[in-house]
């Protein structure tokens, strides 16, 4: 048999194939016109699909010219704006498909309903929908999201109870349900689904099915203007790992956005890390949260992202520097040592610290040429400041300032070794 009888086959069988999908679909919809819920609206929606159907069955076209309503041109971007939109600027963008993820009770769905509430005090959203299958009625008394819904009202902020809902639908059924408010109603709606694995792991085998399940209707939801943004539950992190979790590829593959979402506690401040930006449009950022107003308040994020020895580093080193009008790195390094190891931070870490924080502003930090490149630091009465800590923080270390005519090389006073071993913090040298 030549290969010109093969095609010919081949066409014939695709023909057939297209055929009986076309009579499948259309069964389908003629099934669908027996439904006595319809609408006048919604029946004539599937009687003009149908016409279309058969249209296309009695006038076969191929190749290339059957794809062509699938071709760009300006007329399908004429709607669309340059600017992006904004749900919270530079982070949570409208109409995309957005993963925030991390550890199990670190504030998720805290910082979501935060954003839902900024998204319709500004206006950046029409309204919000939460699928919350991950807390109680008991949860959403404690953070207000009761009083929240009360004072939108219906449509403007519709937090679905999960732990009900399912007496009734399966999360991806209810989910389908939204699609049917097409993109009038849908379009500038922020959704969430809380969380992402009930949507898709119910015990079975078929999970890849399920989140592509999942991932068409919520790529069908962004079509109409809306923004699902997906939570999802990271695996425990041991040290040196990145932060995962289940089927991570699978997940990743589909979203627009990726933000994990940490805590940190000594700052009371909760950091949103980008680890997936498609179009390069939006950034970290950091933010504090104010329980009684259900508001997040943006603050700096390089502050909010640094450990509880350099917070307590830098406070130590812009008081130093209040007692000098001007000091050289080695009597720095000397003038610092008794605190230095009191918190386990060694010469060459605090020699690279210097320098950081020196480029970001907490001190002036210059090289001087006639003094054989000697470096010298001074302080900066206007450097930013950085976090506040508990006063327990601080507890075990007592600083005495030294006086400025004293010799620079003049050691602080500090407390007995018993006093610090009482501050659970790890002495090695670095």
């Amino acid at each position: 048999m030549n290969n010109d009888i093969i095609a010919e086959i081949e066409k014939i069988k695709y023909e057939i194939e297209q055929k009986e999908k076309q009579s499948l679909k259309i069964k389908e919809l003629e099934a669908m016109l027996k439904n006595g819920v319809l609408t006048q609206e919604q029946v004539q929606i599937i009687q003009k699909r149908i016409m279309e159907l058969k249209g296309e069955s009695t006038n076969i076209v191929r190749g290339i010219r059957k794809l062509q309503k699938y071709r760009l041109n300006t007329e399908k971007t004429a709607s669309l704006s340059e600017q992006p939109a904004y749900i919270y600027p530079k982070l949570l963008e409208l109409s995309k498909i957005i993963m925030m993820f991390g550890g199990s009770g670190v504030g998720k769905t805290l910082l979501l309903t935060a954003f839902a509430h900024y998204g319709l005090k500004n206006n950046t959203i029409k309204g919000a929908i939460f699928f919350d299958f991950d807390n109680g009625l008991v949860s959403h008394k404690t953070r207000k999201y009761d009083e929240l819904a009360d004072e939108w009202g219906e449509g403007k902020f519709d937090y679905l109870v999960g732990e009900e809902m399912l007496q009734d639908l399966d999360p991806i059924s209810a989910l389908k349900e939204l699609i049917w408010d097409g993109d009038n109603e849908n379009n500038g709606k922020m959704i969430v689904l809380d969380s992402g694995s009930h949507f898709v792991y119910d015990g079975s085998k078929n999970e890849r099915q399920k989140l592509k399940e999942l991932m068409d209707v919520a790529k069908i939801l962004r079509s109409q203007g809306a923004t699902p943004i997906i939570v999802h539950h990271t695996h425990r992190v041991r040290d040196g790992q990145e932060a995962d979790y289940h089927g991570s590829f699978e997940w990743k593959r589909d979203v627009d956005y990726q933000i994990l979402v940490t805590k940190n506690e000594a700052a009371n401040t909760w950091l949103l890390d980008v680890k997936k930006d498609r179009d390069n449009l939006i950034e970290s950022k950091a933010f504090k949260y104010d329980e009684e107003t259900i508001m997040i308040e943006e603050v700096d994020y390089e502050e909010s992202n640094i450990s509880r020895k350099e917070v307590l580093f830098i406070k130590e080193i812009q008081e130093l520097l209040e007692d000098f009008e001007e000091i050289n790195q080695s009597e720095l390094l000397s003038e610092s040592r008794a605190f230095r190891q009191s918190i386990g931070i060694g010469d060459k870490r605090t020699i690279k610290w210097l320098e950081i924080w020196g480029e970001k502003g907490k001190w002036q930090r210059v090289q001087r040429a006639e003094k054989k490149n000697a470096i010298f630091y001074s302080s900066i009465k206007k450097a930013a400041k950085v976090p506040n800590l508990p006063n327990s923080d601080f507890k075990g270390i007592v600083p005495t300032k030294p006086k400025t005519e004293q010799k620079a090389t003049k050691q602080k006073k500090y407390i007995s070794d018993s006093t610090q071993e009482n501050m659970n913090i790890d002495m090695p040298e670095v």
